[in-house]
């Protein structure tokens, strides 16, 4: 048996040992440090009607420079430009736009703008977490050209406004140097769009709650449940409805009714395309209320 009553380290050992905690501290430290970029990050977000626009992008400055035009400007005409600098400029919307009358899903996208002397072309596309410059013209969403308009007031860092905010449309504008470039998004009828998601809801409501019933075996609202799953059926008969009813009923001990609103969810499961599994589960109960009549 051994006994050691302390453990001795080497004095050089111990210099190494402290020499490396620093040195990693030091690290950790300039790690955390926010080195400033040339061209700053902005992130721009705008409700419009009841979608989210959300603008990314990075902001060169002129610095006496020419923004667009012949070879020696910052952009040169006719050159694919990422509309920014650094990372890819992006765009995100919550729903289905129009850019200038032509139709854009909801999603993220990288933008682009080819500059000429009359007329600029608008791109989105669709791979957006990227550098810059990695433009790839196969994956374009939407392209589309407008007409630049000139500014007495120049504008020395980039700049995207959103501007002209109504329930259902905006203009964007860049704006760099003396050059703007407008262009239009619209939101469609935002009313319907409301209304759509407001119907859903009602009818959805009752059968999320009866189903957070029957979740938690809460037996004293068994039957209120199934009075908010008929004012949900009253709207339009589904089959999340139906299914719920009929277990709600099946534990109430009412067989009968139990059977005639499973049979009914079947039918109705069967022709919107219910997952298999489902419908094979409510099967079995069916089976089992009728053999417990």
């Amino acid at each position: 048996m051994f006994l050691f009553s302390k453990l001795v380290i080497p004095r050089a050992s111990l210099l190494a040992v402290i020499a490396t905690i620093i040195l990693f501290t030091a690290l950790e430290a300039f790690a955390q440090v926010n080195y400033p970029r040339a061209s700053q990050r902005q992130a721009i977000e705008q409700t419009i009607g009841d979608t989210q626009l959300r603008i990314v992008y990075h902001r060169p400055n002129l610095r006496n420079r020419k923004a667009f035009g012949a070879e020696d400007s910052i952009v040169p005409y006719g050159r694919v430009w990422r509309a920014g600098a650094n990372e890819a400029t992006v765009f995100e919307f919550s729903n289905d736009v129009k850019v200038n009358g032509k139709d854009l899903p909801k999603g993220k996208y990288s933008f682009y703008l080819i500059p000429s002397e009359s007329s600029w072309t608008v791109i989105f596309n669709k791979s957006w977490e990227q550098w810059g410059t990695q433009y790839d013209e196969t994956l374009d969403a939407v392209r589309l050209e407008v007409t630049p308009v000139a500014s007495e007031v120049p504008e020395e860092t980039l700049t995207y406004f959103v501007g002209d905010v109504t329930d259902t449309s905006a203009k964007i504008v860049l704006a760099w140097g003396k050059t703007r470039v407008p262009f239009t998004i619209d939101l469609g009828d935002v009313n319907a769009r409301v209304l759509s998601l407001t119907r859903r809801e009602i009818v959805n409501a009752p059968v999320n709650a009866a189903n957070y019933v029957l979740s938690n075996a809460i037996t004293s609202s068994y039957e209120e449940a199934i009075l908010w799953l008929d004012s949900s059926l009253l709207q339009i008969e589904t089959y999340g409805a139906l299914f719920a009813k009929s277990r709600l009923l099946g534990e109430l001990g009412r067989k009968q009714d139990a059977i005639v609103a499973g049979e009914r969810a079947l039918e109705v499961g069967r022709a919107s395309g219910v997952n298999p599994n489902s419908l094979e589960f409510l099967e079995r109960l069916i089976i089992a209320w009728k053999a417990e009549e």
